[in-house]
């Protein structure tokens, strides 16, 4: 495991040497992890050009699904923006120019969420959103088209705006492993998600060492094992040495933590 690093506690101002443990409370989800002095352990490596994306990759896929389920109850309006017939973007950049003018559209009348790229079966990238605001359809569908036209053909573009009536399905629609794959010579797409404007992902981060936070730690992997054996269905974190998710119990622990710590 190699030798711990002697850091300064956040919580105590103590001079630990010991490893820390970081417990991050999300909507409904909660990703423990034990790091080093900022890092994940002493023996990872890091550092390194930054590949280039062209699929959805499992621990992207489970952060997105983490981020999803985080914001409902914020969101509202579930939109995707499509570009008509031919006329659609060939690489990744041309999807970002767009997308980054659409996002400071939106910004700019206090909308936020989270963002999702696609591409359809004809190769063609489109948008998904979750906005915490409702929109007009109309005005959307405007700007979307002038921004598409200063590059393509924006003749058949379109803008599709639903009230969202079902959180949990929404999230797991979004999140789908389907579909998040670039079509071959699609490059600079950069990532494939990403959580835009004033909206809060993170409800709750607990950092301290390890023996500090070890009955917290306790407690959420005996809930969890807890509700395995009431649930079939239940979905249980993987757990390795430098940590796990525990899925869908945030709300619970978060209410017994005054009672903990």
């Amino acid at each position: 495991m190699g030798e711990s690093i002697s850091i300064k506690s956040r919580i105590s101002g103590r001079i630990l040497t010991k490893p820390l443990t970081e417990v991050t409370f999300l909507g409904r989800d909660i990703i423990v992890k034990h790091r080093w002095a900022g890092r994940s352990a002493p023996s990872m490596k890091r550092g390194g050009k930054r590949g280039e994306v062209t699929k959805l990759s499992k621990a992207s896929h489970d952060r997105l699904l983490m981020t999803a389920r985080s914001l409902e109850g914020q969101v509202k309006v579930f939109a995707t923006l499509n570009y008509g017939g031919d006329s659609f973007p060939t690489n990744g950049r041309l999807l970002q120019k767009h997308w980054a003018a659409m996002r400071k559209w939106l910004t700019r009348r206090g909308v936020g969420g989270l963002m999702v790229k696609e591409f359809q079966a004809r190769n063609a990238p489109h948008i998904h959103l979750l906005l915490n605001e409702r929109v007009n359809w109309q005005e959307m569908l405007e700007a979307w088209r002038a921004i598409v036209s200063a590059d393509l053909d924006a003749s058949a573009v379109s803008v599709r705006l639903s009230r969202i009536r079902n959180q949990e399905a929404v999230s797991s629609y979004i999140a789908k492993r389907i579909q998040k794959e670039a079509p071959e010579g699609f490059t600079g797409l950069g990532r494939f998600w990403s959580v835009f404007g004033k909206i809060e992902v993170i409800q709750r981060r607990i950092v301290g060492a390890r023996s500090e936070l070890a009955p917290l730690v306790r407690m959420i992997r005996r809930y969890e094992q807890h509700i395995c054996w009431q649930s079939a269905h239940f979905r249980r974190g993987l757990r390795n040495l430098f940590g796990y998710v525990a899925w869908g119990i945030s709300q619970p622990i978060l209410a017994a933590l005054p009672r903990l710590l």
